[in-house]
C-alpha cells in the first residue's frame, strides 16, 4: 500500500527510485514490483530475511544474497545488479556479496519516526516531525545524493508527499542508482 502511494508520487513528479526488496516481501508484492519496474524504477536486493550480514556465516550470507536474486530474476526477467546491506553493515563480508554495495548519503531515519514507534504522538507532533525531516532532506540535498527511506511505513509515504515535489521544484531529477552512476 505504502509503496504504491510512493510510486504514485514519483509518477506525478516524473521521478524514479531504486527499491531494495527483502526476499520475504517479494511474493506478496509481485504487482507492485512489476509496476515499479514498468515505471523505470530499479529493483535491488536487500537480503532474504533482513539479517545483519556481519553476523552470518558464509553459507547463510550466500543464501541471504542469492535467494532474493533468484526470486527477483524469475519475477522481472532481469539480473538484479545492486545490493544494500541491512543497517549498512558489510565490513568483513563485502568480498562475499559479489554485487555492488549501495550506501546512502542522506539518512531520513524514517524507521525511527514511524507511527508504530510513536503511538502517543499527537497529529501536530507527527506533522512537525514530517516537516523537520523533509526540510532537512530538501535543504541538504545535493546532486548525486542517495536518500535512504523505507517504503514499508505510512510515515514514509507521507514524507515522500513532502520531499519528492519539493526536490523536483528545486530542480532535482529523481533517478535510479544505476542512472545516477551513469550520470556521475
Amino acid at each position: 500500500t505504502h509503496t504504491n502511494r510512493i510510486l504514485d508520487i514519483l509518477e506525478k513528479n516524473n521521478g524514479k527510485a531504486t527499491f531494495f526488496v527483502v526476499g520475504y516481501n517479494i511474493e506478496d508484492n509481485i504487482d507492485t514490483i512489476k509496476r515499479a519496474q514498468s515505471m523505470g524504477c530499479e529493483i535491488g536486493n536487500h537480503t532474504d530475511t533482513h539479517q545483519i550480514l556481519t553476523k552470518c556465516d558464509t553459507a547463510t550470507l550466500r543464501e541471504q544474497v542469492d535467494a532474493p536474486n533468484d526470486m527477483l530474476k524469475n519475477l522481472t526477467g532481469t539480473e538484479i545488479k545492486l545490493f544494500r546491506a541491512p543497517g549498512g553493515a558489510f565490513k568483513g563480508v563485502k568480498q562475499n556479496i559479489g554485487m555492488p554495495l549501495i550506501q546512502w548519503s542522506i539518512d531520513t531515519k524514517d524507521w525511527k519516526s514511524k507511527d508504530a514507534a510513536h503511538k502517543n504522538r499527537t497529529e501536530e507532533e507527527r506533522n512537525a516531525e514530517l516537516r523537520r525531516i523533509a526540510d532537512d532532506v530538501v535543504q541538504n540535498a545535493d546532486k548525486g545524493d542517495i536518500v535512504l527511506m523505507h517504503d514499508i511505513y505510512n510515515f514514509t509515504a507521507d514524507l515522500c508527499e513532502l520531499i519528492i515535489p519539493e526536490l523536483t521544484e528545486k530542480g532535482f531529477k529523481l533517478v535510479t542508482v544505476s542512472e545516477m552512476y551513469e550520470i556521475y
